[in-house]
């Protein structure tokens, strides 16, 4: 298990663990996909892996149009197809594919900088 915060945020969401198959935010553990905000809440996400994303998926991340997405691919970076990217890129967000563990440390420093971020993390069960 990675620990990403030592101490509480009060102010947004933060990451507070990672391990390869759950994400602690706050006080809660989750082991499923998971789309959320430093604002929140946290909710559940369909997407069960990359491939499986669609335009359903995309317009979920796109609601409100944050400044910046982080997509967590899972344990490995895997990228989403080229038509999907440039819908971000259309709209003028910021889209960033990692793998979880990368994605959780970035979502927490842009959130801790006040950033207007969205985190999606794709986790199995």
């Amino acid at each position: 298990m990675m620990q990403l915060n030592l101490h509480s945020t009060s102010d947004h969401l933060a990451v507070r663990a990672f391990h390869g198959d759950s994400v602690t935010i706050g006080s809660e553990t989750y082991t499923h996909s998971i789309l959320f905000s430093p604002e929140g809440p946290v909710t559940p996400w369909s997407a069960s892996d990359v491939d499986s994303l669609g335009e359903e998926h995309i317009a979920q991340l796109m609601e409100g149009k944050p400044e910046v997405v982080i997509l967590g691919s899972g344990d490995r970076l895997k990228f989403p197809p080229p038509r999907l990217i440039a819908r971000f890129h259309g709209n003028q967000i910021g889209f960033e594919v990692m793998a979880n563990d990368a994605a959780c440390r970035t979502y927490n420093v842009l959130a801790s900088e006040g950033r207007d971020v969205r985190a999606a993390l794709i986790l199995t069960d």
